[in-house]
């Protein structure tokens, strides 16, 4: 019942959640509470309602901007909220996508710093690791450039478009090897 009140606030309110929220301070309550419930059975977790419902209170949380938010999601971004899947699970991985979302519109060095270090696990990231590298191209913080020109060795192609073309946004274009 929570993850469809979820959904369906995210779906009417879209970016307008801030104001929102200022109304009804229960919808943030919510979905911190809806984030940090532990996952049933984490093995079958991914694909599931579950999931999805977590993805989209991370991004509403993001909508919302409210700084207090960023700890709760570094700990879904970094696995550190209980029952979300193991980093081999190959069905993806929607509510830490949402949480990088949330992080990139939140914003601060907290939410750069957690997203700059997952830079460093392409494997673990493997899902998101496009979105990490969107969210870091807004937040811009100082060696983003360098950071994303490491990762132009991927064969991951959808990852290649999306590390050229944050650069191209960040006018950093000198960073990309004559090709």
């Amino acid at each position: 019942a929570s993850e469809d009140v979820s959904r369906d606030i995210v779906t009417a309110f879209g970016d307008s959640l801030r104001a929102f929220a200022d109304k009804c301070p229960d919808l943030r309550t919510r979905l911190i509470t809806l984030l940090r419930a532990p996952v049933p059975v984490p093995a079958t977790y991914q694909g599931t309602a579950a999931a999805y419902a977590r993805r989209r209170a991370a991004e509403a949380l993001g909508r919302i901007g409210n700084p207090d938010d960023v700890p709760l999601l570094v700990g879904v971004l970094r696995r550190d909220i209980a029952g979300l899947p193991p980093a081999t699970n190959w069905y993806g991985d929607p509510a830490r996508e949402g949480a990088a979302r949330a992080l990139g519109r939140i914003g601060g060095t907290q939410a750069a710093a957690a997203l700059y270090e997952q830079l460093n696990d392409r494997i673990a990231n493997r899902f998101i690791m496009p979105v990490i590298v969107e969210e870091l191209g807004r937040l811009n913080p100082s060696g983003t450039a360098e950071a994303l020109a490491r990762l132009l060795d991927s064969s991951d192609e959808t990852l290649l478009v999306r590390v050229l073309t944050t650069l191209r946004q960040l006018r950093a274009t000198s960073a990309v090897p004559q090709l």
